[in-house]
């Protein structure tokens, strides 16, 4: 790779490219469905922040994430049942491939449920996630050609699916005590659990900074879309959080995926979003905190769930590939 391809300014623009033929296509077409917030969360991954375990097996990782999206149309399309049952089947169904084949396709979690929130069953969106998904993957297979190989695969362990599940768990709860789908939208589901699945513990003060800029991504959209009122301003926001995020070194793809997904709704100005999004973004960041304190400091959870010394070493090396 050349000197040029490094930079975070050429490797930014990629962002904003990929991000700006989405809003343009949608904005030509007249076609809401074919908004994928998830762009901005895999380009930023594969071309920005160029996160290894997806660069390292980018095909297996693509196309769990179309998979996904097609399970989220059909759960929408076929299954008669009210919301939040809709949710817990897509989420568990999608958690379930990711851990049992190990791939570690995180934003597949947002691009399955997105439409299951929307109740979207045209196959436009399947479509469109397949295109837009597929343009950085193609530039990484075709420029910069990773070596053979499936890539890093997800490390599981009883503790970090417990993690997990509770995680994920509190979330449901939150969804279903606050009543309203926008206090937890799709990308804090991929934060979630990238959290509880992180191998390396992350401070208070790092999560409180992710947290705030998972925040102002998305009132800096809906602030934007108040005073512009026109899809471009996700390409605006996109580049200041990208600028932000580089200072701030803050590797979280779903801040990107925030900052696109007030697009999705049929009024992007609805400031419920604003205050019942906090609730969401707090959880996703200390949630997998408060589980993995709980689990250790009750004896026998944390006997039980504590991996061998042989089992660590392994996990070692997995993330180290």
């Amino acid at each position: 790779m050349t000197g040029w391809q490094r930079s975070h300014w050429f490797r930014g623009l990629l962002v904003l490219i990929a991000v700006s033929i989405m809003v343009a296509i949608v904005t030509i077409f007249k076609e809401p469905v074919m908004v994928v917030p998830e762009v901005g969360a895999v380009s930023t991954g594969l071309l920005f922040f160029r996160i290894s375990a997806w660069r390292e097996g980018p095909l297996p990782f693509y196309l769990f994430i179309c998979g996904a999206a097609f399970l989220g149309v059909e759960v929408a399309r076929y299954l008669p049942i009210s919301l939040i049952p809709q949710i817990i089947i897509a989420l568990a169904s999608i958690l379930a491939a990711v851990l049992i084949f190990r791939v570690p396709a995180y934003p597949a979690l947002s691009a399955g449920l997105l439409p299951v929130y929307l109740h979207l069953t045209s196959p436009l969106y399947v479509v469109a996630v397949a295109v837009f998904m597929g343009l950085p993957t193609l530039y990484v297979l075709v420029i910069e050609r990773p070596g053979p190989g499936p890539g890093p695969k997800v490390t599981v362990t009883l503790r970090t699916t417990l993690m997990i599940v509770c995680s994920l768990g509190l979330m449901i709860l939150a969804l279903w005590i606050v009543r309203s789908p926008l206090a937890v939208l799709p990308p804090l589901f991929v934060a979630t659990v990238e959290n509880a699945n992180s191998f390396e513990a992350r401070s208070i003060r790092r999560l409180s900074l992710t947290a705030l800029m998972l925040l102002a991504a998305i009132e800096l959209t809906i602030v934007l879309y108040v005073n512009l009122n026109v899809d471009v301003v996700v390409i605006i926001t996109v580049f200041i959080v990208l600028v932000v995020v580089n200072k701030l070194n803050l590797e979280s793809p779903p801040i990107l995926a925030l900052a696109i997904i007030p697009l999705v709704f049929d009024h992007p100005t609805d400031l419920r979003i604003s205050y019942l999004i906090v609730i969401g973004v707090v959880l996703s960041q200390f949630a997998p905190l408060a589980i993995a304190w709980a689990i250790d400091h009750t004896p026998v959870i944390a006997r039980i769930a504590q991996p061998s010394r042989r089992y660590t070493k392994e996990l070692e090396i997995d993330h180290s590939v």
